[in-house]
């Protein structure tokens, strides 16, 4: 008893289980920004969010609870966020189609959302090295 530190109990982050690696602990993860930030950068993508989503007083309210002293980016630094994640992917799928060898085909699909907003996407269908058919949007 004397050697152990004693704990308390009423701290939430004793209870939350947390699974890193496959081994299953108490306690919370090591909390990363730059992860952070990313995951923040594909919501805005994924669900098609403002950038002053970030800026928005209950996700604040909202992040700051579950990591106290946390850096809150600007809408301003998301947007760089986004720019970036798309130069970086835009790379990826470039480098991807030029180590490739085989012919590329590539089809599109036009759509129109709810609000009437047009949209137009791009996809290439090719065969890698391995034989396996792949698909980039």
């Amino acid at each position: 008893m004397k050697s152990c530190e004693r704990r308390d109990t009423r701290d939430i982050g004793q209870l939350v289980v947390s699974q890193d690696k496959g081994i299953v602990a108490l306690g919370s993860k090591r909390f990363d920004l730059n992860h952070f930030r990313e995951l923040m950068t594909r919501a805005i993508i994924l669900h098609d969010l403002p950038f002053s989503f970030v800026e928005y007083e209950g996700v604040r309210a909202t992040y700051e609870y579950l990591y106290p002293g946390i850096t809150l980016v600007t809408r301003n630094t998301a947007k760089a966020d986004v720019v970036k994640m798309y130069a970086l992917e835009k790379a990826r799928i470039k480098s991807m189609l030029n180590n490739n060898s085989s012919r590329i085909c590539l089809t599109s699909d036009l759509w129109t959302s709810i609000m009437t907003d047009g949209y137009i996407t791009i996809t290439a269908h090719f065969i890698d090295k391995d034989w396996v058919l792949q698909k980039e949007f």
